[in-house]
C-alpha cells in the first residue's frame, strides 16, 4: 500500500486532471492506467487519491485498492514480456528513450503507476525521487485495451474458470461421470475443439451497475454491506469486480420477506 509521498509528485494526484503530456506515437502511463481503472472498475481517476488516503479498514477502500493494484498487471506482464514498450523522457521535457525490461522487475511497481514517473538513475529505488515521466507506446497499448476481457464478451464457462482454475476440472470429471448415464446432458464446444460442460443457464456473472440496479443501492453500499457480512461476496477474476445473479436475487427476495 502506497502511503509516503515525494517531494516532487504526490502519489495519485497526476490522475486529478491536471496533468497534460504528449509524445508522439505514445501516451503517459497515468492516461494509459486511468482508461484501465476506468474501464475494469468503473471508477474514475480522480476518485484514487481520496482511495489510496484513507487508511487501512479492512473494508471497501482496501478492496478498491487491491482491485486498482491488480490492474497494473496487465501492464507490468507485458513488459516484462516485450509485447508493449514503455518510455522515459525527462520532467520538463528532453530525449524519450526506451525503458528495457529489466527496469520493471521489481517487487511493488505501484509508485510507478501512482506517480507515473520514476528515477531513472536509481529506478529500482521506489522511494527515490522522480525525474523522468513514463510514457507507452500508444499502438501497443490500444491493443491491450482492446484484449481486456469484460463479462459482455465471455462465456459464463470462461468467467469460471478464470475465477477458479479448479472448475474446469470438475467440469471435466463431471462430463466423464456423465457419459456413464442415459440422457445425460450433451457437452457444447467452446470453439477451440475442448469440449465444455453447457454452465447452468440459472445463473450468470454480472457486473457493479447491474448489481447497483437490482439491489437500489451505489458502489459505497454495496462494498460497506459486503465487508459486514450483509451481501453477496463479488467474484474476484483480478480485475472487474462480478457477482452471482442469483446469489443477489436472492438477498433481494430476503430483503423482501423480512419487512415488518
Amino acid at each position: 500500500m502506497i502511503t509516503e509521498t515525494s517531494s516532487a509528485i504526490d502519489y495519485w494526484s497526476v490522475y486529478d486532471g491536471r496533468l497534460d503530456l504528449a509524445s508522439t506515437g505514445r501516451i503517459s502511463l497515468v492516461e494509459a492506467f486511468a482508461n484501465v481503472v476506468r474501464f475494469r472498475l468503473e471508477i474514475e481517476p480522480y476518485e484514487l487519491s481520496s482511495i489510496f488516503a484513507v487508511p487501512s479498514d479492512d473494508a471497501e477502500n482496501d478492496c478498491l485498492k487491491d482491485l486498482v493494484a491488480l490492474q497494473s498487471r496487465y501492464f507490468i506482464d507485458d513488459f516484462l514480456s516485450g509485447v508493449m514498450t514503455s518510455f522515459t523522457r525527462p520532467f520538463g521535457g528532453g530525449e524519450v528513450v526506451p525503458m528495457p525490461a529489466c527496469m520493471w522487475e521489481l517487487d511493488n511497481c505501484l509508485a510507478r503507476f501512482a506517480t507515473g514517473a520514476l528515477n531513472l538513475e536509481h529506478w529500482a529505488d521506489s522511494d527515490a525521487e522522480p525525474t523522468h515521466h513514463i510514457f507507452v507506446d500508444k499502438q501497443h497499448f490500444e491493443q491491450l485495451l482492446m484484449s481486456l476481457p469484460t463479462d459482455d464478451t465471455l462465456s459464463d464457462y470462461q468467467l469460471r474458470c478464470n475465477f477458479d482454475p479448479r472448475y474446469a476440472l470438475t467440469q471435466r470429471e463431471q462430463h466423464k461421470q456423465n457419459e456413464q448415464f442415459v440422457g445425460a446432458p450433451s457437452p457444447i464446444a467452446n470453439g477451440s475443439g475442448v469440449q465444455l460442460i453447457r454452465s447452468n443457464p440459472q445463473d450468470r456473472l454480472i457486473g457493479l451497475e447491474k448489481v447497483k440496479e437490482l439491489s437500489g443501492f451505489g458502489r459505497s453500499k454495496i462494498y460497506a454491506m459486503m465487508s459486514d457480512g450483509h451481501f453477496p461476496k463479488r467474484v474476484g477474476d483480478g480485475g472487474k469486480a462480478l457477482w452471482s445473479e442469483r446469489e443477489i436475487d436472492q438477498w433481494v427476495e430476503q430483503r423482501k420477506d423480512s419487512r415488518p
